[in-house]
């Protein structure tokens, strides 16, 4: 029970958009934990491994969770048993934030087959909108998306964005923009679903999804061949990412997006401040009610009453099963 409860609180911590090196610091705790207690739960090591690669942003990052990174007797346990669902789960999300498509899909469709049978944890937010994402980026392709896949999705948001919006509603709101987006929606309906997902994402402190919304609306624009229009949101991307920890998504929007930048005069650095030319970004909560105390040791009394509580908060069975 213990374990569990120190796993739920790691999906709760990285849902949350807190920190990476906290995340990963408190991984370790976790994991130091399931070795007093000589017991098995992989999730600590897993999201170890998934906050050190955002981190570090080396390419081979990417298959950081790879089959061939585990000992074959520690895979076979996680294979065996519903802890291929989390594998597979932070598999699709590392691959999501390293922008890596095609890699994320695999694993978040391995994700879906198995969403009934687990536990209602706070990956489950983060895999119905990074999921729908994922599929909506494949409305052009010949193929397609899975249709009843992304219904699933946008309902099962729809739900829980009605039911507790600081929670949930800015991820509603960027997966119906990015599918209009895709659908080829007109500005006038897509620019409110961005700024609204940017404005709630901002204020109830999930830094990440500020951060992604930023940076799908800050593309929107430029796909528009408006790229001045855009370029403040996608500088603003840049600080939310850095503030997060994900150096991985730093690199590729500054990469992907040099010459805009470059002929802006940006100079992006650690210290850099946002675009208060941005109506959208104006009215945000302070962040630091999402970072936990950077102390050496954790009081485990007191994570252990969080996690209890989180745990009945978004369990949700009846709503989302």
């Amino acid at each position: 029970m213990i374990s569990l409860n120190f796993c739920n609180l790691l999906f709760l911590k990285v849902s949350q958009g807190e920190n990476l090196v906290n995340v990963k610091k408190h991984a370790r705790l976790a994991l130091a934990l399931e070795k007093r207690k000589s017991i098995f739960f992989p999730v600590p090591i897993l999201t170890e491994k998934f906050s050190t690669s955002l981190i570090e942003a080396k390419p081979e990052g990417v298959h950081a969770l790879d089959d061939k990174q585990f000992d074959v007797d520690y895979l076979g346990k996680i294979e065996s048993g519903f802890h291929i669902t989390y594998l597979n789960n932070y598999r699709s999300q590392l691959a999501f934030w390293f922008d890596d498509y095609g890699l994320a899909i695999g694993s978040a469709k391995q994700v879906q087959k198995q969403i009934t049978l687990i536990p209602k944890f706070s990956f489950y937010i983060d895999h119905l909108v990074q999921y729908g994402l994922l599929l909506t980026s494949q409305l052009k392709t010949p193929d397609g998306p899975s249709h009843e896949d992304l219904v699933y999705c946008l309902e099962k948001l729809k739900t829980l964005a009605e039911l507790y919006p600081p929670n949930f509603e800015h991820k509603y709101l960027l997966l119906q923009a990015e599918q209009g987006r895709y659908q080829n929606k007109g500005i006038e309906q897509l620019a409110p679903l961005y700024e609204a997902a940017i404005v709630s994402a901002g204020e109830n402190g999930f830094l990440q999804y500020e951060a992604l919304a930023n940076e799908l609306y800050g593309t929107f624009w430029v796909t528009k061949n408006l790229p001045k229009t855009g370029l403040g949101h996608l500088k603003n991307a840049l600080q939310l990412y850095n503030q997060w920890g994900c150096t991985v998504k730093t690199g590729h929007i500054t990469e992907r997006y040099r010459t805009l930048l470059v002929e802006s005069n940006f100079e992006y650095s650690t210290t850099h401040t946002f675009d208060s030319s941005l109506p959208t970004t104006l009215e945000r909560t302070t962040l630091a009610n999402t970072q936990t105390n950077t102390q050496e040791s954790l009081d485990l009394s007191s994570v252990m009453k969080s996690a209890q509580a989180i745990s009945g908060e978004l369990a949700l069975k009846s709503l989302v099963a």
